[in-house]
């Protein structure tokens, strides 16, 4: 795609979105439809792409990936989400408005998630991606529902992968939940 404008070095995503709103009223067209002809003008395919070239200028690509982790949970797009976790590992240790707290903390989004693919789909996503489960405030219990899930299922696999990956369950903090799993078996 052949550029008509360039961005310079440090672009502001706040100028652009005016330039976007200007553009809008001029040609009396959406805001959707003059972002996209803004970011065309910037040469981008649409104006995800742009805003995330402005936040890799900016240094600001992780805050960026944070905040289209949020929009593609809301819209209930895993696929998306397991892009964005590939493409942006450090998302998985982010301490900034966190994707993965989102579904449990905001009630809007966990019912629009849990209207289509459930949340154990993207808590899935998240742990198959590598999260540290022990440290992101609801995963614990999910944790250990899937690992008592395994085990209740005779599913060996899964339950030695769960405590490969939460080592945290097998230290003194979490006996109760232990003895539970060996009573569970017997």
């Amino acid at each position: 795609m052949t550029a008509s404008k360039s961005l310079p070095a440090r672009p502001s995503l706040d100028s652009l979105r005016k330039q976007a709103k200007k553009l809008s009223r001029d040609r009396s067209i959406t805001l959707r439809e003059a972002q996209l002809a803004l970011a065309r003008d910037y040469g981008f395919a649409g104006w995800k792409d742009l805003g995330a070239e402005v936040a890799r200028r900016l240094g600001n690509e992780l805050e960026w990936a944070a905040d289209e982790a949020w929009r593609v949970i809301h819209d209930n797009d895993l696929e998306r989400l397991a892009l964005l976790l590939k493409d942006y590992p450090a998302l998985l240790s982010w301490h900034g408005k966190k994707p993965d707290r989102a579904i449990a903390l905001d009630p809007g989004l966990g019912a629009n998630v849990d209207a289509s693919g459930g949340r154990d789909a993207f808590i899935n996503c998240f742990i198959d991606n590598g999260a540290d489960a022990h440290a992101i405030d609801p995963w614990p219990a999910f944790v250990k529902q899937r690992i008592s899930r395994a085990i209740h299922d005779g599913d060996v696999a899964a339950f030695s992968d769960g405590f490969r990956r939460a080592p945290w369950l097998l230290g003194d903090g979490h006996v109760d939940f232990q003895i539970a799993l060996i009573g569970a078996r017997r």
